[in-house]
């Protein structure tokens, strides 16, 4: 039996308008392209989200598109025809484009996904065009459109680490056998999601998206019903820590407030932000201790430097383009005492204009 939409206008008559099939497997593609919205991003647990890649030619594969939000999680959607039977080519592609994206350093995400996605006329980097497009939708930050990118950048570095990434089977209708196989999967631990499109054309186009596969409510990155999850504190994570790591943790939070740094828990840990300029110099969360390497424009670039040099010393850990990330596990209590250290001297360092001394590490 079809199903209809109710169409009604001020001051018109109110027209009923039949779900009908969508043309083409890419006209699904464009609609979800220019309006990544249509993918439910509470339902997904997400933020505001922008499309970053379509068609992206990954070594297994061309992704058909590949979605970012403001915390910097990843979701890679496969865009399927109506009725595709082919359930093992459907989930195995999925995996796939996630196995390729592990691991991948940022750089190497611009090159692969966003240029293609850009084309030739628009030279923007990563970080430009994060900046642009957060900074033109609406978030739950308050953030500068430069401290809003740190966050994102931060938030895409970790996903691409940890392989961490949100899984969609986007069709028309996806068969009882591929929703069989993404539910197995996700009694497994990964994330799968399918989302069927209905399509009603009339007098006006209508995509009506609806999950129909998701993980189970015990899924530990799922969201509250109002989409937004609430910020933890001292108590709730320093246990999540290796012990011999947690009082030199806390002696370092207290040491970044006195000396002027901003201090902030959020939903996956906790962040050190210079006051003024609201630059984002260190997240630690659940994994990973991250450093900033970069300047926001108009810092001196000298302390950042300084840094990059005192953190390559350390010996472990991992120093790309934006930022130097350490895992908890692998990390000596003095080694993490060097390391917190550093971004001390960050939090003291001058930013745009008259400040404090440049520091020696």
């Amino acid at each position: 039996m079809s199903r209809f939409v109710l169409i009604r206008r001020d001051d018109e008559k109110p027209q009923l308008v039949s779900e009908t099939a969508i043309l083409t497997e890419a006209a699904l593609h464009d609609a979800l392209t220019d309006h990544p919205q249509l993918i439910p991003a509470t339902d997904l647990g997400s933020g505001a989200t922008v499309a970053v890649g379509r068609e992206s030619g990954l070594a297994s594969g061309y992704a058909d598109l590949v979605l970012l939000d403001e915390r910097g999680q990843l979701a890679v959607v496969e865009v399927k025809k109506e009725g595709n039977p082919d359930t093992r080519r459907v989930t195995a592609q999925l995996l796939d484009y996630a196995a390729a994206l592990w691991g991948a350093s940022l750089d190497d995400f611009e090159r692969v996904v966003l240029r293609p996605f850009l084309g030739d006329d628009d030279s923007r980097s990563l970080r430009d065009f994060v900046r642009d497009r957060f900074g033109a939708v609406e978030t739950n930050t308050r953030e500068d459109p430069e401290a809003m990118a740190d966050v994102v950048l931060r938030g895409l570095e970790q996903s691409l680490a940890s392989g961490a990434m949100t899984l969609v089977v986007a069709a028309p209708s996806i068969p009882p056998g591929v929703q069989r196989v993404l539910e197995y999967l996700n009694a497994q631990g990964l994330r799968l999601f399918g989302i069927e499109v209905s399509y009603f054309k009339g007098p006006v186009e209508a995509f009506v998206p609806r999950v129909v596969v998701r993980p189970g409510a015990a899924d530990p990155a799922a969201t509250p019903a109002g989409g937004t999850r609430s910020p933890i504190d001292a108590q709730t994570f320093l246990p999540r820590l290796p012990e011999a790591l947690r009082d030199p943790v806390l002696i370092f939070l207290a040491d970044a407030a006195k000396r002027g740094g901003d201090v902030q828990w959020t939903s996956y840990g906790v962040r050190v932000q210079a006051t003024a300029s609201k630059k984002v110099l260190a997240t630690l969360d659940d994994n990973f201790l991250w450093v900033a390497l970069v300047p926001r424009q108009a810092f001196p670039p000298a302390p950042f430097e300084i840094a990059r040099a005192a953190l390559d010393a350390v010996g472990i850990g991992s120093a790309k383009k934006e930022w130097f990330s350490a895992r908890w596990s692998k990390l000596s209590t003095d080694q993490l005492k060097l390391i917190l250290d550093i971004v001390l001297h960050l939090v003291e360092a001058p930013g745009p204009g008259p400040g404090p001394r440049t520091p020696t590490i």
